[in-house]
């Protein structure tokens, strides 16, 4: 009969997604790692079988077997440096490398966690691009000397509409945008470009 050691399960069982940072994630393997850690008090390095990358190497350049072996076998560092990457760009590479293998491998704890990541770096960028869009609106309707409801007819949309693209509660289209670079490139005294 085959008995199998179910222990190192069980210390992980509080790693969840709804953790704030990798501070209490590595709080909580430190103060109860599990049985397999305490066998062997140096944690084995990662190294990429099959591919010319190293885990030294920055993670844009590690191929999707590269990211699969951090993800399954990496530690919190691997695992950070993904994390990191992907909030600096949430549709980038490493982020549709790691959606990728979270299709079809799914290492515990870290497969929720990682999804989370990808998830908040969007949302983020979103925001972000939304109130840029939203403070490149404003700076037209000023920079246009008109008011916002001859403004707004300018562009063929109504003053209450206009207001919510202003205000970054809706996201204009691009059309739209092109519209508003139209009209302030054709104004008899179009205005200075920022710097």
């Amino acid at each position: 009969m085959l008995l199998v050691d179910t222990r190192p399960l069980v210390a992980y069982r509080n790693l969840t997604p709804r953790w704030a940072d990798w501070k209490q994630v590595r709080a909580a393997c430190v103060s109860s790692p599990p049985q397999c850690c305490n066998d062997r008090r140096e944690p084995m390095p990662l190294a990429f079988r099959n591919v010319t990358a190293d885990p030294s190497d920055p993670v844009t350049s590690w191929p999707t077997e590269a990211v699969q072996a951090a993800l399954e076998r990496g530690d919190l560092d691997h695992w950070q440096r993904l994390a990191a990457e992907i909030s600096r760009h949430p549709w980038g590479t490493t982020a549709r490398q790691v959606e990728e293998v979270l299709s079809h491998s799914r290492p515990y704890g870290v497969a929720e966690l990682m999804e989370s990541v990808i998830a908040r770096a969007r949302i983020r960028a979103e925001d972000d691009e939304r109130r840029t869009i939203a403070a490149e609106i404003r700076q037209a309707i000023a920079d246009s000397g008109l008011t916002r409801a001859e403004f707004a007819a300018h562009i063929g949309t109504s003053t209450s509409r206009l207001s919510t693209y202003a205000t970054g509660k809706v996201t204009p289209s691009a059309t739209f945008m092109l519209r508003i670079r139209r009209l302030l490139a054709d104004l008899p005294h179009p205005p200075k470009p920022a710097t």
